[in-house]
Order: C-alpha cells, then sequence, then structure tokens
C-alpha cells in the first residue's frame, strides 16, 4: 500500500490524480473501462468505491454472500444483481493457495504472526477482480488478491498487516450513512500497515530459528467475525518502493523490457561468477584443471511457467559443468540473504558488472519492484531467487568435435514442449516468453527464433524474445534434437542459411565462412541508474 496520506476508505486508496487534491475537493470521475459501458459490474463497483468507500465495496460483498428469502426482514438492494457478477465476490469464495513455505517463513518471522490460514490468489479471476475496483493488490479477512502486475515483499507486508488487524477486530471508521462505516484517508490503520511494513522489510531476513518461535507464539490469533468483509487494497498506480535503494536516472522508453534487461543481468552475474572462480577447483598438486578457455562463452536466462529459473550454457569442449553450477546458485543464494559482495569504490560502483549486481539487489530488498509497478515478470524473477528455483540444463552437454547447442536453443525447447501442450486461445494476445543472455542472438539462433515464432509460436499463442542479435556467423551451430521434428522450422532455418552462403548439413550442423566483421556481441545497457540509499 502507499503511504496513508494517499489513502481512501477502508483502508484503500485514491488514484495518483487524486493524491494532491485540496480538501473539499471533488473526486476524479473514474473512467470507464474500454469496449465497456458504464453501467457495468466494474463501472459500478469503480463508481461505488470512488464515491461510498471502499466499505461500501465491502458492504456490498456481504450483502451478496447473504441469502435473502422471506424469513431476513429485508430485501435485496437494487443493485444486488450487477453486484453478484462481480470477479470479487468469485475469488472471495475460492479458496486460494498458501503461501510458498519459504516466503510463509520468512514473512511471520518479519512479522512475527503466523500466516499459516493466508491464501494468495493469483489467476486471471484474480487479476481480473483486482482491476474491477482498480487495485494492484487487495485484502479481505486472510485471503490476499493479486491483480496482472504481481505483488513485490514490500506489499505483502503491508497486506500482511491488515490481516492482523482484520483477526483482532474491526477497524476505525466514521459513519456515512445507509449502516455503512468509511475509514478515514489517515487513519491509524493505514499509518500502522505502511510503518510496519517499511519497519519489517528494511532489514536482512530473520533466521529461521527466530521465526519458527514467533509463529509458534502468535499461532492462537483468530479471526473475528466483524461483518461485512474489509476489502483493502493497493491502487494500481501506487509506489510501493522500499527504502533501501533509489534509483538515481530513469529508465528511457526505448529501453527493452524490463524483466529482459534482468534476466541478461542475471546471466552476466553468473558467469562472472564462474569466470572468478576459474583456478579455485585445482588438484591434488594444487595446478588448476581448468583452462579458462573451457569456460561456456555464452548463458542463457529465462522464466519457465512453472515460476523457476531456467539456464543453460553452450554445450561442446566450452560448457558449463556441475562446479559451475553450484557457485552460481550459492551467489545467488547471496543476494537473497543479503550477504553478496558489493565494491564500494566509485569506479567499481559505476562499471556495468557493478550497476547490475546494485539493480539485483535492489529487486531482491522490493525498490526496484516498486518503480516497476510491480512488473509480474520481475516479481516472478524474484520469487525464484528466494525461493532457490533454478533449474539447469546441458550441464556438461557434450557434442561432437567443433561443435557447439547454444544454450538459447536448449531453453527455447523446453519453453516449445509447454507451447505445444499448452496453446492459449486463438482471440488471445501472444503471450511473450523472455530469452535473457549474456551476449545478443548470433546469426543463427536469430534464424531459429524467427522460424520458431512463425511456425509455432503464433499457431500456440506464445513468442519468444531476446534482447536483439548481432548477426555474427559461428561455423558449428548444432540445430537441437527437439528442433528437427518441425518440419516447417527446420526448413525455414535451412532457406535462411543457404541465403547467407551457409549449409545445414545431415549431422544438423550449419556450416560456411565464419563472419570476420567487428560487431558489438553484448544487449544495449539500461540507461537508467540505481544506488544504495
Amino acid at each position: 500500500m502507499c503511504p496513508p496520506s494517499r489513502g481512501a476508505p477502508v483502508r484503500g486508496q485514491e488514484d495518483r490524480q487524486n493524491q494532491a487534491r485540496t480538501p473539499g475537493a471533488r473526486p476524479s470521475k473514474p473512467r470507464a473501462e474500454a469496449g465497456r459501458p458504464a453501467g457495468t459490474t466494474a463501472a459500478r463497483l469503480l463508481a461505488l468505491q470512488r464515491t461510498a468507500g471502499n466499505a461500501a465495496v465491502a458492504r456490498a460483498v456481504a450483502e451478496e454472500r447473504h441469502r435473502h428469502n422471506a424469513n431476513c426482514g429485508h430485501a435485496p438492494e437494487q443493485e444486488a444483481p450487477s453486484v453478484q457478477r462481480s470477479a470479487v465476490h468469485q475469488v472471495l469464495r475460492g479458496a486460494g493457495q498458501p503461501l510458498d513455505t519459504p516466503l510463509r517463513t520468512e514473512m511471520e518471522a518479519r512479522l512475527g504472526a503466523d500466516f499459516g490460514d493466508v491464501r494468495l490468489h493469483t489467476d486471471a479471476v484474480a487479476q481480473r477482480s483486482a482491476e474491477e475496483i482498480g487495485a494492484r493488490a487487495y485484502t479481505s479477512g486472510s485471503h490476499v488478491v493479486v491483480g496482472r502486475d504481481g505483488l513485490d515483499k514490500h506489499t505483502l507486508a503491508h497486506e500482511l498487516t491488515h490481516v492482523v488487524q482484520q483477526r483482532q477486530g474491526p477497524v476505525d471508521g466514521h459513519d456515512h450513512g445507509g449502516g455503512l462505516k468509511v475509514s478515514d484517508p489517515g487513519d491509524r490503520f493505514e499509518r500502522e500497515a505502511e510503518e510496519n511494513a517499511r519497519r519489517v522489510m528494511s532489514g536482512a531476513p530473520p533466521a529461521l530459528s527466530e521465526a519458527a518461535g514467533t509463529a509458534g507464539a502468535q499461532g492462537l490469533q483468530r479471526a473475528v467475525d466483524t461483518g461485512a468483509p474489509r476489502v483493502q487494497r493497493v491502487p494500481e498506480t501506487a509506489e510501493a518502493a522500499a527504502p533501501g535503494f533509489r534509483q538515481t536516472k530513469p529508465t528511457a522508453e526505448e529501453d527493452r523490457d524490463v524483466t529482459l534487461r534482468m534476466l541478461d543481468r542475471m546471466s552476466r552475474i553468473a558467469l562472472d561468477t564462474i569466470r572468478a572462480t576459474n583456478g579455485q577447483f585445482v588438484d591434488k598438486k594444487k595446478n588448476p584443471v581448468r583452462s579458462v578457455k573451457k569456460i561456456t562463452p555464452h548463458l542463457a536466462v529465462s522464466l519457465e511457467q512453472d515460476g523457476y529459473l531456467a539456464i543453460a550454457g553452450n554445450t561442446g569442449d566450452k560448457k558449463v559443468t556441475e562446479n559451475d553450477k553450484k557457485v552460481v546458485e550459492a551467489e545467488l543464494a547471496r543476494f537473497v540473504n543479503g550477504s553478496d559482495e558489493v565494491a564500494r569504490a566509485e569506479d567499481a560502483q559505476r562499471s556495468r558488472a557493478g550497476r547490475d549486481r546494485t539493480k539485483v539487489r535492489a529487486l531482491v530488498e522490493g525498490s526496484y519492484l516498486g518503480e516497476h509497478s510491480g512488473a509480474g515478470g520481475l516479481v516472478a524473477v524474484k520469487r525464484a531467487m528466494e525461493g532457490g528455483k533454478v533449474r539447469w540444463y546441458a550441464v556438461g552437454g557434450a557434442s561432437a568435435p567443433n561443435t557447439s547447442q547454444h544454450g538459447e536453443m536448449t531453453v527455447l525447447g523446453q519453453h516449445v514442449a509447454k507451447w505445444l501442450s499448452n496453446p492459449r486461445a486463438k482471440d488471445e494476445a501472444p503471450e511473450k516468453v523472455m530469452m535473457g543472455g549474456v551476449k545478443l542472438a548470433c546469426a543463427c539462433c536469430e534464424w531459429a527464433f524467427q522460424a520458431v515464432n512463425e511456425h509455432i509460436g503464433r499457431a500456440t499463442g506464445y513468442e519468444v524474445v531476446a534482447a536483439g542479435a548481432h548477426g555474427q556467423f559461428f561455423p558449428g551451430w548444432l540445430m537441437p534434437e527437439w528442433m528437427r521434428e518441425h518440419e516447417a522450422v527446420v526448413n525455414a532455418v535451412r532457406e535462411k542459411a543457404e541465403a547467407n552462403g551457409k549449409e545445414l548439413t545431415e549431422q544438423w550442423v550449419i556450416e560456411g565462412e565464419m563472419s570476420t566483421e567487428r560487431v558489438t556481441h553484448d544487449p544495449d545497457d539500461s540507461a537508467s541508474e540505481w544506488e544504495e540509499r
């Protein structure tokens, strides 16, 4: 949630246009959703929220849950039919999902409460319900409903504070008439939730033993039945930046997707970590057992549909080893627990590697998410890091001499398998799948991306997006086995190769003269700058 000075009734908050209005000014009129008449459920709920406050929405939810009959003593209100069709009610009747164990353990330790009964709602219906009431996320009882932009850890701490508040009893409010109790914009519950979130998220995660002890002490808390459920929401325009980092230079409009940039950073950090540990793996005579020439020149990093980070290097003579895997996972864990080494020298901080590390640290801490409105892809990357959800492919991958299957082709195969088993509806816009990497795509990988998007992605409703391509050709590019099963893709890649004077051989290798022109292999850097407070 935003600072309480921007709050709206019943823990809700006004949109950004109303934040600076003078006392007594009329709230701005809620905009109608595109293609939706003003009299529909969404518009009515928004109008109800703006004029009477979120308590009115909460009241409507409660009244919809009540089944009217001849003995109830009152008749349904005129708006009841439209309220009953709201996705909010459907979500609150649903079971939801418990917090992931690592996340629950951390938040219980930070807030000193048991969140075993908390249920997250993150599906399409939940996202639609949040949109209906203009929320990025909202809470009712033990239900935390997440909108399409996801939920960063700072905002989650704020919402979980409201869960605790509602367990303890009704919230303050003034009589708005008609039996409604409407909260004041700056009431103590909003101030408490925001201040508590900032306080508990300002330090490193508590030890797990502390979490277990504290959660056990609070386990007897029970929700109090206070009538209408409180629908506490974070508006879609809320700035939820936690206080540890700040952006000193904004992102440029021409910068590529924010999630793709973060995946690129993670791939560079991972490869830098592998290179930095080279020579530490020694034999009994203390001689390095691995030459720097044997390190993979590239790592691809992407998000899979189940929330795992997929990482793959090239196969062949230069490949990822088990030791590489271990040191990278250990380094990612250091970002999560706050023990990663940070170069304090000014020149180091200004280097690309220094900026990469600062932004990843800001992501884990929460500030980066707040600046980017809790982008769903960033939330997924953050959750994967916090949960240790990393899946490696082609570790120790072998291939014929002078050939290599590039890392992004290995990861792309995992995506394609999911696309084919879970195609999207034909009327849905294609889902963009971000493929991060240390380097831009080579000529062959670019041809493969184009062919897969055209002949598989278009039919299944997906599109792979990389940072770009440098266009240089490297001989020995090995077509992966999964790709060979798709004739249209094979033919498209072959045609591209032949048009550029190259050949796809019977061994599924593209051969030809290596490009000699000078090109930039690295993706463009982001224009934004971040620093620790």
